[in-house]
């Protein structure tokens, strides 16, 4: 009798890709709370698409455009972003946009492209929970710097100048930041950038909530970092997180190499959800700055609440819709234990520990909700942190 075989002809039965990396504990995210929960663990706006996404996604089902087009991406829709970024940096043009399935997609297609066996990837820590693992698929090495409380979570150029070494192949960036609200400010980004013209390292700059700040002025990594591949979708302030859809932008060599990859993944984002896409972007100005001004002031609703909660410390987020409180108890809890216990108490957060090593005795609170159920979800946090005290 032949003995067992892991796999065909003694072979693994799963790819090295695959096999580098496992399930995280957030895409329970994903899943519905149970009955009565105070839910701010799902990072969604709660707002609908605008009345002109929505019309033009029914305009172009009705009107016969559901079929393949180009794997780049509509040109209007290409043209109308690089318009809008060239308020960032003048010389982006249509050619250098390409249509994506979500900002995520923009990432794995990136680092897809460009991480090899043996590079190393310098991603922020806390930092969003795909950065690391789209290191290690492609048998890179993912070295985290440090997004510390304290200096308001704002990177420390420095420390990530020390960090490079002849293997560092990239730079990750993240403003505002996923899951600590931080954004940079402009002598940060133009430090970092400086940094990586300096050493010859790509940027890979993750920008999805660049139209989610509330106070002070946005600055991008357009226009300033040499060597860039840029990150954006539509989830975000035009409220599309299900209709998968945002786009990256880079010059050449980059941009062909992109695109290579996103063709070998799914040939072009469904034609409808790009003309909706293209009608999000006529949505009105006040309508955008109706939502910001929502946002802003859930952010300092969220913010006054963890501040009359003794064992916790939060740092007042400039962006996005996510506030990054440390906690303390008297018996020691990792954030996953605190989260369990949150939950028990009828809140779902996200434990800090999710985004790496220095998010550990942190928990993540989407602020994506109305007023009411805001106080009433901090008090429910208050309850249990008195208790474990």
């Amino acid at each position: 009798m032949l003995p067992t075989l892991p796999g065909a002809w003694g072979l693994g039965l799963f790819s090295k890709l695959v096999s580098s990396v496992t399930l995280p504990d957030v895409t329970k995210l994903f899943e519905a709370p149970p009955p009565g929960t105070i839910d701010f663990g799902l990072g969604e706006p709660d707002f609908q698409p605008s009345k002109q996404a929505a019309a033009a996604l029914e305009e172009a089902v009705e009107g016969g455009k559901n079929k393949y087009v180009s794997t780049l991406g509509l040109g209007a829709l290409r043209s109308a972003l690089a318009k809008r970024l060239q308020k960032f940096d003048p010389s982006v043009a249509a050619e250098h946009v390409l249509i994506t399935a979500s900002g995520t997609h923009a990432l794995a297609l990136a680092a897809q492209a460009l991480y090899c066996e043996g590079d190393e990837v310098l991603v922020p820590d806390p930092g969003f929970f795909y950065y690391r693992p789209h290191a290690r698929m492609m048998g890179a090495k993912d070295v985290g710097y440090a997004l510390r409380a304290e200096e308001g979570f704002a990177p420390d150029v420095d420390e990530i100048a020390g960090k490079i070494t002849g293997r560092t192949k990239a730079i990750v960036v993240n403003s505002p930041s996923n899951p600590t609200g931080a954004a940079f400010d402009g002598p940060t980004v133009r430090a970092i950038a400086d940094l990586a013209n300096d050493k010859g390292l790509t940027v890979i700059s993750d920008e999805v909530y660049s139209d989610l700040v509330f106070d002070g002025a946005f600055t991008s990594f357009l226009g300033r970092a040499d060597k860039l591949v840029y990150a954006n979708s539509f989830s975000k302030i035009h409220a599309l997180t299900g209709w998968r859809i945002g786009y990256a932008v880079a010059k050449p060599p980059y941009f062909s190499e992109l695109a290579k990859m996103f063709f070998y993944h799914m040939a072009c984002v469904a034609e409808p959800i790009q003309y909706g896409a293209l009608g999000a972007l006529s949505t009105p100005e006040a309508e955008l700055s109706r939502r910001r001004d929502v946002f802003r002031k859930r952010r300092d609703a969220v913010v006054r609440a963890l501040a009359e909660v003794p064992t916790l410390r939060t740092v007042k987020p400039r962006g996005a819709f996510y506030a990054f409180p440390a906690f303390k108890t008297k018996k020691p809890l990792t954030s996953a234990e605190y989260s369990a216990e949150l939950l028990k108490g009828g809140v779902k957060v996200t434990a800090g520990s999710q985004f790496g090593p220095a998010g550990e005795g942190h928990i993540r609170l989407s602020f994506a909700l109305d007023p009411p159920r805001i106080k009433e979800g901090v008090e429910r946090i208050a309850r249990v942190a008195e208790r474990l005290g």
